[in-house]
């Protein structure tokens, strides 16, 4: 089959959900696998009829250079996984080892401070850069339209090819809707057969999920794990329910990412008002912090903190 490989350290399973809703929805019909249970399909599988396979690539375990890829996409690169690669030169070595390895096009996400500075040093034949704003070393730029829901102007250099709509919320899933749609593009699809699907497409569970909501409380579900992820969310929260009082209810994800990342953590969540941390997810890992050392920390900063231990 020829694979299309969708990566990065952020937004990647959002990403997927949305380029197989387009894709299956038009004469390609992709198998695909989801790094998170699709919305839609209420699964992470799809089995599709033509040549194509769309996959999720894992990027925290080097995984995805075993995809023998002939498209691939790159939502971002960030300093996680550090557990696995030790630190960020390894890191950036095994995305620069996967573009390289794709067979014809890589969709790269310009705007990623530390993708946009990896891709400088390779051979642009091949990688199609898009980002906010026009820039003459992009092939796609987009203009964000609408303050709630993701509703986004692309062009190609400085020709607009059209306005597209959908439901999703923030800025963040902006750049995952754009990413999709160019990929979309680049296999051959027509803009209006793009805007069709665009607004009926959907985030993956636990991606900015309302799971209750009645004149009372508001209780969006989000598997934001790292100190970007959550900082986006309060974004979308601030600029979406501004009038509304904010809480975290954070659970740290891995002793390992809380331990190395632990002074980006403090920064993040010292800034909600209000903030619930619990007992840290071990996902099978030993013990090597306790989510204490993270909460006595914030707690200096915003006293409000409070911490529920099992």
């Amino acid at each position: 089959m020829k694979n299309i490989t969708i990566t990065g350290c952020h937004g990647k399973s959002t990403t997927t959900s949305i380029s197989n809703f387009i894709l299956n929805k038009s004469h390609i019909d992709p198998t695909t696998f989801f790094g998170a249970e699709d919305k839609i399909l209420r699964s992470n599988f799809y089995f599709g009829k033509s040549k194509f396979c769309l996959i999720e690539g894992d990027e925290s375990d080097n995984s995805f250079n075993e995809i023998d890829s002939e498209i691939s996409l790159i939502t971002n690169i960030d300093n996680d996984h550090l557990d696995f690669y030790k630190d960020e030169k390894k890191l950036i070595s095994a995305f620069k080892k996967f573009i390289i390895n794709t067979k014809r096009k890589c969709i790269v996400n310009n705007d990623s401070p530390m993708l946009n500075k990896l891709v400088k040093t390779l051979p642009q034949q091949k990688i199609i850069k898009f980002g906010k704003g026009f820039s003459k070393y992009n092939d796609y730029s987009f203009e964000i339209l609408n303050n709630k829901y993701s509703k986004v102007q692309i062009f190609i250099k400085d020709k607009s090819i059209g306005i597209f709509n959908s439901k999703l919320y923030g800025d963040y899933n902006c750049y995952n809707l754009v990413a999709s749609i160019i990929l979309a593009l680049e296999l051959g699809l027509t803009v209006k057969k793009i805007q069709n699907k665009t607004i009926n497409c959907k985030a993956p569970i636990r991606r900015f999920e309302t799971i209750l909501n009645n004149k009372f409380v508001t209780i969006i579900d989000d598997y934001a794990h790292h100190p970007t992820a959550i900082s986006a969310v309060r974004e979308n929260i601030k600029k979406n329910f501004s009038k509304n009082e904010a809480i975290l209810i954070f659970q740290p994800h891995r002793f390992s990412r809380t331990k190395i990342l632990l002074n980006d953590f403090i920064k993040e969540l010292s800034k909600w008002e209000n903030l619930y941390l619990v007992d840290i997810y071990s996902a099978f890992e030993k013990k090597n912090i306790s989510v204490e050392t993270l909460f006595n920390k914030i707690k200096k900063k915003n006293p409000k903190a409070l911490f529920f231990s099992k």
